[in-house]
């Protein structure tokens, strides 16, 4: 059983906004600086960028040459926006690492994945079926020529599940590989309980528990009984939340559609700063 992180996002605030794309470039370089070197030098490791087409709300988007790092600027927040995806998380492989690259980053954070594979002959279906409880109802299969995957949990949801093998000859088809997609809060929340546990056959008992995965080949882990726990929010902040999304989210989509509305200045007042 190996465990490793897999796919990173998340966002900073630079020191001014970008203009053009060779402006982000040197900005995101001097952006990343300030948390270390060692995340410029990961970031960068020596290749070469090219403009990406746009993404999420950044009319300025950078790809790396081997298309594991993206890095996006000139959103409508202000911010930076900066993915590894998994071919650029192998620097960070080993569990010293990481642990060092995302307690930097931790609550910047707005995806994290955290991939576990395991030697074995398993099917994804195999694996899933075999779950102690039922928390997560939606479920999905889905089977084709290069291999068989399974989710749990909606894909559109702050986190869910990916369980999938690819069939021969690709060179991963040994592996039977379980992936933990979390989002938004949810990223912030396991990466800070990655980070707390000193053990990680303890966090991956709580990955599994999470998901009541109680197939045999997970009882190599710890037994805890623990689960990834999601950020504590009370009732009050819960009905805010909803009525921001309901209420206010299709109010501003209106306003901007009618061109009448400058985001940038709503913005500044939702910070208190610049933009």
């Amino acid at each position: 059983m190996d465990g490793h992180i897999d796919w990173l996002t998340w966002t900073q605030r630079p020191e001014r906004q970008p203009e053009n794309i060779e402006e982000l470039y040197y900005i995101a370089r001097r952006t990343l600086r300030g948390l270390s070197d060692e995340h410029e030098s990961i970031l960068f490791d020596g290749q070469g960028f090219d403009r990406a087409p746009r993404q999420s709300n950044f009319n300025l988007c950078l790809s790396r040459d081997d298309h594991g790092v993206l890095i996006g600027g000139k959103g409508p927040t202000g911010l930076l926006l900066f993915t590894l995806t998994g071919r650029a998380c192998d620097p960070i492989r080993d569990e010293a690492s990481s642990r060092c690259f995302v307690r930097e980053i931790a609550s910047l954070l707005t995806r994290f994945d955290y991939a576990i594979d395991f030697r074995s002959d398993v099917l994804p279906s195999e694996f899933v079926n075999a779950r102690s409880h039922k928390a997560f109802r939606t479920i999905s299969y889905i089977n084709s020529d290069t291999g068989q995957t399974c989710y749990v949990g909606s894909r559109k949801s702050d986190r869910f599940c990916r369980v999938y093998r690819y069939r021969k000859p690709h060179p991963r088809a040994h592996l039977l590989r379980v992936e933990y997609v979390f989002r938004r809060s949810m990223a912030r929340a396991a990466a800070e309980q990655y980070l707390q546990e000193t053990d990680l056959n303890r966090f991956h008992a709580k990955l599994f528990n999470t998901y009541g995965f109680n197939h045999e080949i997970t009882r190599s882990a710890v037994s805890v009984e623990e689960r990834i726990n999601a950020p504590t929010v009370d009732r009050h902040t819960e009905d805010t939340i909803a009525w921001l999304y309901k209420q206010v989210v299709p109010a501003l989509q209106r306003v901007i559609a009618s061109g009448g509305f400058d985001m940038t200045d709503f913005l500044e007042k939702v910070y208190n700063q610049e933009v």
